[in-house]
Formats: structure tokens, C-alpha cells, sequence
């Protein structure tokens, strides 16, 4: 019990006021316009896109629901396209991807049959009847704002990665678009900084400061008693 309470105020000096450690991740985008080169399905459900200065390969329900469409009569009756593709790339060089095409259709020269039909196998909306939000979009994205009636609107999504292929040359001699779609590529970068701080507690602050002071007498004293016989309930010597 002596040894115990001597080793506990012996540690107490070096024990300094509570410290935490405090993570920040800050983030920086950067937004700019570039040609979608190419792109391809594969017969495994994958979407690889090609722009001028990354390879994308994405995948997920959603993609084989584009390669459908696309394959459909109904793709013949798209009016315009906006695609946007995000990067992703965290302080150990890691990248992801995901990207988002608006396909806006016209269908005054469908029937009401083929109408229901992009709604119900295709899932789009009549661009009337969508949300404020959607509304707002075709008009940013398309500039038109009047007749939607007569228009109808899906957005795919799907998540990827970026990766390099040797062959890449290649596949563009073979694939590339004869007119490249504009797309707005966003490049997100994350840094991740550590900080230390003091605990908020005033008991913490104080008794740091408190234990140093204190420290020149109570060693010297520990020390010295070291030199007497043991006696007495406590025994300050940390080395019996």
C-alpha cells in the first residue's frame, strides 16, 4: 500500500493537463468543362467513359438501365443530354468517381402509348408534372422553360473509379465519338490536418502548471528520503 501511494504521486508529476486531438478535413473543388471522347458498354454491365485527360469505369443498376434505353427505339427521341462526372481524390492518392446524365426526351411525335411506355419501363418523368427543383434544372441545363409538356426526363447515376489503360489509343482510333458531348468534370480534393489542444476544464489548465512548479521541491524530497529508514504510514522513496 506504501509502494502504491508513493508510485502514484511520483507519476503525478509527469502527468500534464488533458490533451485532445482534433482532426480538420478541408476540401477543395475545382469545376471545368471537357469532351466525352468516347464511351462503351461492355457485356459485363460496365460504362467506360473517355474524356481528354481521365479514363472512368463505372457500373451499378443504373448503368445497365442506360445501355437498355439506349438500345430502345425511345433513344431516337432524345433531344439533348448533360452529363456531369465527379472526382474524388483523398490525401493518399486514392480516386473515385460517380457521374450523373440528365436525358431529356421529346415526345411529340410519340404516342400516348409510347408515352406511358418511357414512364413505366424507363422511368421518366414528364417534365410538367416533376419537381420545382427538376423544372429549374431543365431550364439551366437545357434553356428551355415553356411546352414541357411534350418532354420527358431521367437522370442515371452511378459510382466508378478512374484507372489508366495501355490500350487507350487504341480504343479511341475504334470508339471515338464523331462529335464530342461537353460534359462538367468537378475535381474534389481532401487534406486531412491534426491539431492539439488543451482540455476546456480550468481543473486541467491549472494543476498542469501546479505540477511543474512543484516538481524541483518533491523530487529532491523523494530523493532524500531514500537516505532515512522507512517509517511512518508513507513512504516517498520510489526505489523500496
Amino acid at each position: 500500500m506504501k509502494k502504491l501511494l508513493s508510485f502514484i504521486m511520483l507519476c503525478s508529476l509527469f502527468c500534464l493537463s488533458a490533451c485532445s486531438v482534433d482532426k480538420n478535413t478541408e476540401s477543395h473543388v475545382t469545376s471545368s468543362k471537357e469532351p466525352i471522347q468516347m464511351f462503351m458498354f461492355s457485356q459485363d454491365g460496365r460504362l467506360f467513359v473517355f474524356t481528354d485527360k481521365d479514363n472512368f469505369e463505372f457500373k451499378g443498376q443504373d448503368v445497365s438501365n442506360l445501355s437498355t434505353f439506349l438500345n430502345s427505339p425511345y433513344a431516337k427521341s432524345i433531344e439533348k443530354v448533360s452529363p456531369e462526372l465527379y472526382i474524388y481524390l483523398d490525401e493518399d492518392k486514392k480516386q473515385w468517381a460517380s457521374s450523373f446524365l440528365k436525358v431529356l426526351v421529346k415526345a411529340d411525335k410519340l404516342t400516348k402509348k409510347q408515352q406511358d411506355e418511357l414512364v413505366s419501363q424507363f422511368n421518366f418523368t414528364q417534365a410538367s408534372q416533376a419537381k420545382d427543383k427538376v423544372k429549374q434544372g431543365i431550364k439551366e441545363d437545357f434553356s428551355i422553360s415553356s411546352q414541357l409538356d411534350v418532354f420527358y426526363i431521367k437522370t442515371y447515376k452511378a459510382d466508378g473509379i478512374i484507372q489508366k489503360y495501355k490500350n487507350r489509343d487504341e480504343l479511341l482510333a475504334k470508339y471515338k465519338l464523331a462529335k464530342p458531348i461537353m460534359t462538367t468534370v468537378h475535381r474534389t480534393t481532401y487534406t486531412t490536418s491534426k491539431s492539439y489542444s488543451l482540455s476546456d476544464t480550468g481543473e486541467n489548465i491549472l494543476m498542469g502548471p501546479l505540477i511543474i512548479l512543484t516538481a524541483p521541491l518533491w523530487i529532491p524530497f523523494s530523493l532524500l528520503d531514500c537516505l532515512n529508514e522507512r517509517n511512518g504510514f508513507l513512504d516517498f522513496c520510489p526505489f523500496r
